[in-house]
């Protein structure tokens, strides 16, 4: 699965827009649209932005696991 499959996956879990998300991130919802269609790929910083505002881990967001770990299971690792 890509990075903007995950996004998107993510985003839609947490019941958020592309325009919802991009506020949150300070970017245009246009942004998030393409990093969803993986036509363009956030720097570190930006993707564990993305991953804090999700509550999803960085690793499972840029592909590193398939474990899905949200943010109440990694406070309690």
């Amino acid at each position: 699965m890509s990075f903007g499959s995950r996004l998107q996956q993510a985003r839609k879990n947490k019941g958020l827009s592309q325009e919802e998300l991009a506020k949150s991130l300070g970017t245009k919802g246009p942004a998030i649209g393409r990093y969803e269609r993986d036509a363009m790929k956030p720097s570190i910083e930006a993707a564990a932005k993305m991953a804090e505002v999700l509550e999803v881990s960085l690793d499972w967001l840029v592909g590193h696991t398939d474990l899905e770990l949200d943010k109440k299971m990694i406070q309690r690792i």
